[in-house]
């Protein structure tokens, strides 16, 4: 049993990886880009902010933006963010189905 969750756990570390990679790529960027509050002052995001828009946006289609509308900038690094985050779930599934049908698995 242990080899198989060995063989399982090293073909996948570069897709979980990879997929770790985006999301902090995308939180960081988003967290960094300013936003614009009700008032018209430039505030950034926060990281949790950051990552609970990127979790639903990645996952889902999204359902709104939070906490303040989104500047021109910040809907810019999401749109990148959502291709970013398509071809890293895009690269893990593929792995995970190579890897079901693998003989040796």
């Amino acid at each position: 049993m242990n080899d198989v969750l060995f063989l399982i756990l090293r073909r996948l570390r570069a897709p979980m990886i990879t997929l770790i990679m985006v999301y902090a790529i995308s939180v960081g960027g988003l967290a960094l880009i300013p936003g614009v509050d009700a008032d018209g002052n430039r505030e950034p995001m926060s990281i949790f902010h950051a990552f609970y828009v990127m979790s639903y946006t990645a996952t889902t289609i999204g359902f709104g933006e939070i906490p303040n509308p989104f500047t021109d900038a910040q809907r810019l690094w999401v749109t990148f963010s959502i291709y970013l985050s398509v071809l890293g779930w895009a690269y893990a599934l593929g792995s995970v189905i190579a890897l079901v049908n693998d003989a040796t698995f």
